[in-house]
This record gives structure tokens, C-alpha cells and sequence, in this order.
């Protein structure tokens, strides 16, 4: 990677098992769009989904990473934010992109990982539940025909982004957090776990099998042990087609503690429903319809 204004010593970070050919493209993709700096967003989506695209490939490869100081996973990784922030224009999030934060929320981890994956929250803040900064172990983003829909802007959003608030650890923002809320308005779902089985969500006249993805590979054993139990589930997009599909946040209301009244999640979960033009219409306004809250994750 070249020398520039921004990142003065050349390539911004070298990260194991991160390829040269990574830094080759992501620096071709950034210098395009620092030639379109005064071009409209419009003019540019292009660029900015294969900048979203690179940075999530970077998630992917990066997360396998052991890294010297398990806290410095922000920080180890903040060169490249930092050279990509001006030429996106837009606000980095303690891993997410603030343009893109909604879906960015969707992440997962690897589901083929052996290595067991667990948030070390709350015996050592590495970062909030909602970033994918807060895991230990392989992290990918979404289920790849969810995130076909994505980039094609097949889909609606059902909650929206209020605010965020970011408490910084030193000067640096970009570099590490200390915390970070984010204040969401969207519908809360109580959802029945069975010991075996599927999980409902219900809806109206509408019952929807949802797969769980829990971020900690602990939880379903002890969910199992336990005979079953219940999670809140907050949808966040909606896609559009012949199979359609909904996709949000599994989420716990924390009773003690910093974080007691706030949410943190616990995983995300997906539902495939095959359905006509009809019923897909009269779905999205069953969602839209739904009573929504605002809650703050942490």
C-alpha cells in the first residue's frame, strides 16, 4: 500500500494471514472514491458496497487472529479504519460502519469453527455486545442470500437507529472504546425456545420457524440442560422475492450491574418463508403495524 497523507508510513496495519492482495484492492477501491470525494452518494454506491464488502473480508480474516493483547482488537485494527473513514465519508462504529450500522448488526459467528466462540462480557470489556468486536473467534456477516439482498436493496428495515453514543478510551475514538450504546425503536418478540424443535415466532395469523445463532457455542447445551427457555427477538430487515426472509437480534435485558435496564445481545436469528407477492405485502405490514419500543443495547 502506498505512502499518502493519511497513513504517511504506507500499509496501514500488518495483520497475519491478511494478503497482500486484500491491501491491493482495498487501496484500489479507497483511491476511487477519494477521486469522487465531491460526487454525490448516489454516484458512488458502487464503490462504498465493495468497501463495506473488502472491510467485512477483513472481519472474517482478521477475527482468526490471536492477537498479543486480547483488548487491543479495536485498536490493532483502527489503521485501516482510520484510512478508509475520509474517502467513505462516513463514521466509523466500534467495527461497524455507521452508514451501514443496521445491517451491520447482523453479523455472526463462523457457524463451520471448531474453536469455541464466547464473549468475555462482562468479566473484561473488549467492546459493546453489538459489535463483532465483543467475540472471541471467527465472525462472519449475516447468511450470504440475506446479504445478496442487501447489496441488490431487496429488503426493508424494521427498526431504526435513533442514536449513538460512544465513550472513548484516550483521544483516539477510532482507536479503542471504553462503551458504546445504541438506542433503537423496533418490536420485541418473547420467543419459546423448546428442548427440541424450533423456536415460533408469531405474528398476526403468521407462525415462523426461526433458526437461532447464538453467539456464545456454550448456550445451547445449557439451554438443552435446562429443558428449554425463553429470548427476545427484535426483527431488523425484512427481504423481498419469492423467499422471502427475516433476519434481526437476539437480545437479554441486563438485571444488575452497568448495564442494568440496557440490552445486550446474545446472537441473531434468520426465518426463510416461502410466500406469494400477497402474503409477503400484508407480512411487511404486520411488521410495520407491530407496537414498537425503543430499547438501548449495550
Amino acid at each position: 500500500m502506498a505512502a499518502s497523507e493519511i497513513i504517511p508510513t504506507g500499509k496501514p496495519l500488518s495483520i497475519p494471514y491478511i494478503d497482500e492482495d486484500f491491501y491491493t484492492s482495498l487501496t484500489r477501491i479507497i483511491d476511487e472514491l477519494s477521486k469522487k470525494e465531491q460526487e454525490p452518494v448516489n454516484g458512488k454506491e458502487d464503490l462504498i458496497r465493495r468497501a463495506h464488502t473488502a472491510w467485512w473480508s477483513l472481519v472474517y480474516k482478521y477475527s482468526t487472529c490471536r492477537l498479543t493483547k486480547d483488548d487491543d482488537i479495536l485498536a490493532a485494527i483502527s489503521g485501516i479504519a482510520n484510512f478508509m473513514e475520509k474517502p467513505l465519508n462516513d463514521k466509523y462504529l466500534g467495527g461497524l460502519w455507521g452508514s451501514a450500522i443496521m445491517e451491520g448488526l447482523l453479523w455472526q459467528r463462523h457457524r463451520r469453527l471448531i474453536r469455541p466462540t464466547f464473549r468475555p462480557f462482562p468479566f473484561r470489556f473488549r467492546a459493546p455486545t453489538w459489535s463483532w468486536a465483543s467475540m472471541k473467534g471467527q465472525i462472519t456477516l449475516a447468511y450470504p442470500s440475506i446479504q445478496h439482498a442487501i447489496d441488490e436493496g431487496n429488503f426493508v428495515f424494521l427498526a431504526k437507529l435513533l442514536d449513538v453514543q460512544i465513550e472513548s478510551a484516550g483521544t483516539e475514538k477510532i482507536v479503542q472504546i471504553e462503551n458504546g450504546y445504541l438506542s433503537i425503536l423496533g418490536s420485541l418478540f418473547d420467543v419459546a425456545v423448546p428442548k427440541a424443535g424450533k423456536p415460533i415466532l408469531k405474528i398476526g395469523h403468521y407462525n415462523f420457524a426461526i433458526l437461532l445463532f447464538m453467539d456464545d457455542t456454550d448456550w445451547w447445551p445449557v439451554c438443552r440442560e435446562k429443558g428449554g427457555t425463553n429470548v427476545v427477538c427484535m426483527p431488523i430487515l425484512l427481504t423481498s422475492g419469492l423467499n422471502v426472509q427475516l433476519c434481526g437480534l437476539v437480545i437479554e435485558l441486563v438485571s444488575h450491574g452497568p448495564l442494568k435496564g440496557h440490552f445486550v445481545r446474545i446472537g441473531i436469528f434468520r426465518s426463510d418463508i416461502p410466500v406469494d407477492s400477497e402474503d409477503s405485502e400484508e407480512i411487511r405490514l404486520a411488521f410495520k403495524e407491530r407496537e414498537k419500543r425503543i430499547i438501548v443495547l449495550g
